[in-house]
């Protein structure tokens, strides 16, 4: 009798599935192998008109149609691009409340492939009638992006970016028009609720035609700029215009601070903004 005697059946023939080591009394020993990957690809949606309405081809049905399909990664985003000329959306309080991205979707907002653009933003999100306390656009999903839009009249803050961290605001007006003239929203311009690593502004110049440029943040209710809490760490603030107008000549203050930091919020980085203007600091 042999003792302990092995056989290997030769895995190369069977499939992957099914590719085992046997031994000796019926005992099996599983090869693990990694699985393919399989990623659901990011999607483009389209804005191809500016009403305020669940109508495809709007930015709140686009908006609502990448929230629910969340296909988009921090690596591989979806998109969300303008195709119309220039223009402004009155956000209305009639059909669904504010515009925003999910907790669980992430996006690139792309204003500046809207036909003209050359460096100034040329849609506008009006909340004149929004409603009491709306917040012009709300990002919750993380590793977004906005870029070329104007945010102006909602009474609550102009950008609200809070939960998932990680997302950049550039080449945007919030609280002036797309020609520059005071619109200020209610509240801040952009307010980081417990949010981290998020990027406001660049080191590119405003006005870049490429779209990566910083953002003029002028003539908000509150602070230009509002980084709140414990959570909110890591973030940057980088060659904005906070209190002037778009060139930096005049001001068009905001009514308190231009970036306030408070109730916990450490280890955030300001620099190379001009912040001049504002109600106090």
């Amino acid at each position: 009798m042999l003792s302990r005697m092995r056989w290997f059946r030769r895995s190369a023939q069977l499939p992957k599935a099914n590719r085992l080591t046997w031994l000796s009394g019926c005992r099996y020993r599983p090869t693990f192998e990694q699985l393919e990957d399989r990623c659901v690809p990011s999607t483009t949606y389209v804005v191809t008109n500016l009403l305020d309405t669940n109508t495809p081809g709007t930015l709140r049905s686009e908006l609502s149609l990448a929230n629910a399909s969340h296909t988009g990664t921090a690596a591989s985003p979806d998109l969300i691009q303008f195709t119309t000329g220039a223009g402004t959306i009155s956000v209305n309080s009639i059909n669904g409340g504010p515009l925003a991205l999910a907790s669980n979707e992430v996006a690139v907002i792309v204003g500046t492939t809207a036909t003209g653009y050359n460096g100034t933003p040329l849609i506008a999100l009006d909340g004149t009638l929004a409603g009491v306390g709306v917040d012009g656009l709300t990002i919750s999903g993380g590793s977004s992006t906005v870029k070329g839009l104007a945010v102006i009249n909602f009474s609550g803050n102009g950008i609200r970016l809070d939960t998932n961290g990680g997302n950049t605001i550039l080449s945007s007006y919030v609280g002036i028009t797309t020609a520059g003239a005071a619109a200020g929203n209610g509240g801040y311009g952009i307010t980081i609720v417990g949010s981290a690593g998020n990027t406001i502004g660049s080191t590119t110049a405003i006005g870049s035609p490429n779209g990566q440029g910083a953002n003029v943040i002028s003539g908000n209710g509150k602070d230009g700029v509002e980084i709140f809490g414990s959570g909110s760490t890591g973030n940057m603030v980088l060659g904005n215009r906070i209190g002037t107008n778009v060139t930096g000549t005049a001001g068009i203050g905001n009514a308190a601070n231009g970036i306030q930091i408070t109730n916990g919020a450490q280890q955030n980085t300001i620099s190379g903004d001009v912040i001049s203007g504002n109600g106090a600091n």
